[in-house]
């Protein structure tokens, strides 16, 4: 995910049972288990939402930058290359009363009613632990929380430079990767220093701006977006010892996806806001190809054998991945003016902003399936193998949020 846009890696996942009726606020009750919230005059109950960065494909500890094609998404962390461990699973609560006519929400789980965030701050989850920063600035401190609800913790990282605002957290080989380019191992914790990967020389003039980052297992190297003076150069940083070289200069890509033989991503010569080019760029050969033009502000979100697979202005499309010349994207079913559009293995989780739905769908299309989330508003998901993890609040309340789970 590159740093000049921001996004929250989040996805959500909610009272997955719940098809009507929804989950209402005063239905979550306590840790690990709720209570009937009642029939209404309809009949219709519901209990407790719960929620859960994920797996390596696609999934979830990060906001930002992504591995092979996984997103982490702002609400949660990238793994790059390989799956997180699970932190166990969770265990169904208890319904008290009589069942109602709608689905039953069962094992929709509360971990905290009462969490410091901001839904532009990072939350991810790594299949020990939830991890979040308390508020949008860099001197907030970082939260904790295991995924069972327990050792709930707020610290500070130690050494110059390391409290900063994170973004774009991809989990990978043991450790958290963020910004440009810092890292920590996965356990960190009170009293954890970083460790700078790659900074861009600020001692020029007109100093150079990172973009962000993207992990390539496949070519074992982070690739970095450099711009300056009106130029745009892609650095490889090798993962095995962090030696730093251009790849290409100038017009270079940003790499937002990657197979064994191509970086797949963006660039926008033309500065506007419906400008950007898709591009292919040749691992062997290091030329770019276009493979369409005069498109929205893109997120790539993945490769397969055939198709490129991106959001843009709330819709999904897709493209031939191999094509030669520029062709005009097909819009996938499904996803219509939506805040997010985040990647969860092979399938796609959106939603809106102020709404109390989400969605789930194949990401090349298929049956869409709907959750309800009752009273809450979703604000952040995220997820490991197993689990969803969900920031809630009430409608037009961004400052007070519920932290939920939900076994996938």
């Amino acid at each position: 995910m590159s740093g000049d846009r921001e996004r929250t890696t989040s996805f959500i996942v909610l009272c997955a049972a719940v098809a009507a009726g929804g989950c209402g606020a005063d239905e979550i009750t306590s840790r690990g288990r709720q209570t009937d919230g009642g029939s209404g005059a309809a009949g219709a109950a519901g209990n407790g939402a719960g929620a859960t960065p994920g797996d390596a494909s696609n999934g979830g500890a990060g906001a930002g930058g992504r591995a092979g094609a996984p997103n982490a998404g702002a609400g949660g962390a990238v793994s790059a290359g390989g799956t997180g461990a699970a932190g166990g699973t969770s265990s169904a609560g208890g319904d008290a009363g009589t069942d109602a006519p709608a689905p039953r929400c069962n094992d929709c789980w509360l971990l905290d009613d009462h969490v410091a965030w901001d839904i532009s701050a990072m939350l991810y989850a790594d299949g020990q632990r939830v991890v979040w920063q308390t508020g949008r600035d860099s001197y907030d401190p970082i939260g904790t929380m295991d995924v069972d609800g327990s050792n709930l913790q707020s610290f500070t990282l130690t050494g110059t430079g390391c409290m900063v605002r994170w973004y774009t957290p991809i989990i990978y080989s043991g450790y958290v990767y963020f910004n440009n380019i810092l890292r920590v191992p996965v356990t960190f914790g009170p009293g954890s220093s970083c460790e700078t990967v790659f900074s861009v020389d600020t001692s020029v003039p007109a100093p150079p701006v990172a973009t962000g980052f993207f992990i390539d297992p496949v070519g074992s190297a982070f690739w970095e977006d450099i711009y300056e003076h009106d130029v745009h150069r892609l650095v490889r940083v090798d993962l095995s010892n962090f030696r730093v070289r251009d790849e290409s200069n100038p017009n270079a890509i940003i790499v937002e996806a990657a197979d064994a033989s191509s970086l797949y991503g963006y660039d926008n010569p033309a500065l506007g806001s419906s400008s950007y080019r898709l591009l292919r760029y040749d691992r062997t050969s290091k030329t770019n190809t276009v493979l369409s033009t005069y498109v929205a502000v893109p997120h790539v979100l993945s490769v397969d054998s055939t198709s490129l697979y991106f959001e843009s202005d709330g819709g999904l499309y897709k493209v031939p991945k191999d094509a030669t010349v520029e062709t005009t994207p097909t819009r996938i079913p499904g996803p219509d003016g939506e805040w997010k559009i985040l990647l969860d293995g092979s399938d796609v989780v959106y939603f809106k902003y102020e709404d109390s739905f989400f969605y789930r769908m194949p990401l090349a299309g298929g049956v869409v399936k709907t959750f309800s989330t009752g009273a809450f508003m979703v604000r952040g998901v995220t997820w490991d193998s197993t689990r969803y993890f969900v920031m809630l609040s009430e409608p037009n309340n961004t400052i007070d949020f519920r932290l939920v789970r939900i076994p996938k």
